[in-house]
Order: structure tokens, then C-alpha cells, then sequence
């Protein structure tokens, strides 16, 4: 008769514990801190609304497209659309990285293990408040993101009334 070697029930159990906490480490989906302290804003849009929840002191680096509000042109601007050098993102060693286009996330994709990235980008107004909703989110401040997507409405309600009711405006 053969006999089958049991394994131990505390090697299984150290085996699958190893495994999911290798399966929890790096993962590029993994939720970011809910309180982003070191971003680099490659995005404009996400750049201004940073500054606009009170968060522009968190922003570390941008790209060279983002140049409102003026104070963010201080910062390091490290490339465009595409060409952003992964290393000078590293070196920087941000916790959130924001990026607008398909070819800065490829180019980005090698430190999705040790940095969050975040692909934004807005072409409506509701995409603008989904993206103050996001970004108040990542930085820890949701309560400045209501406010802020309120001003925001309150300023389209103004401008629509200023215009009345031409055609093609709504």
C-alpha cells in the first residue's frame, strides 16, 4: 500500500497568506491613500482643479502645458502629452500621478508598481465634476469637492441666464 505525505495544515496556511499578501503588494489598481500628498499633475485640467480644492501645495511636478493657476510654473514641468520621462516621475517619488493621454500611461506603466496612476481627462461639463469628485476624493478633501462642483454649477447657471434663451444654448 502506498501512503500519501499529508502536509502540514500551518504550511498551507503560511503558503496562502504569502500568497495573498504577495497578490496585495504593487497592484497598479490597488486604491491609492485617500490622501494624496505628492502628485504630479501631467494633466492641466486636473492641475487647475488641485489648486481650486486647496491641494496645489501637494502638487510636486506638472507638465509643461500646466501653467494655471501661475503659481504651479515654479514647479518642475516634466514633458507633454508624449514625451514624459518615467525616471524624472520616480525621482520625485510622488504617491499619485495623474496623466491625460493613452501614451503618457504606456510610458508611465513600468512604475504603476510603485506609484498609483491615474488616467483623467474631461470633455463635458459633467466630466469636470466627476473629475473635482475624483480628485477631492484621491486628496482626502471631499467636502472642498462639493463645494467646489457647486460654485462650478452656479457659475453655468449664471452664464445660461445671462444669455437667456438663444438658440443653442441650454
Amino acid at each position: 500500500m502506498i501512503r500519501e505525505a499529508k502536509t502540514p495544515r500551518w504550511r498551507i496556511e503560511v503558503v496562502l497568506l504569502g500568497a495573498f499578501l504577495l497578490a496585495a503588494c504593487g497592484r497598479a489598481d490597488a486604491p491609492a491613500s485617500p490622501d494624496a500628498r505628492r502628485i504630479v499633475s501631467l494633466y492641466p485640467a486636473a492641475t487647475e482643479i488641485l489648486f481650486a480644492l486647496g491641494v496645489g501645495d501637494r502638487v510636486i511636478a506638472r507638465s509643461k502645458w500646466c501653467d494655471h493657476p501661475p503659481e504651479v510654473t515654479a514647479l518642475p514641468a516634466l514633458g507633454d502629452a508624449v514625451g514624459t520621462s518615467a525616471e524624472r516621475v520616480l525621482a520625485l517619488d510622488p504617491d499619485l500621478v495623474l496623466v491625460g493621454s493613452h501614451v503618457q500611461e504606456e510610458t508611465l506603466a513600468p512604475l504603476s508598481t510603485r506609484v498609483r496612476i491615474v488616467r483623467v481627462t474631461v470633455d463635458t461639463t459633467d466630466d469636470v465634476r466627476a473629475l473635482v469628485r475624483k480628485l477631492a476624493g484621491l486628496t482626502g478633501v471631499p467636502e472642498r469637492g462639493v463645494d467646489l462642483e457647486n460654485a462650478i454649477l452656479g457659475r453655468l447657471a449664471a452664464v445660461r441666464k445671462s444669455l437667456g434663451t438663444r438658440d443653442g444654448v441650454s
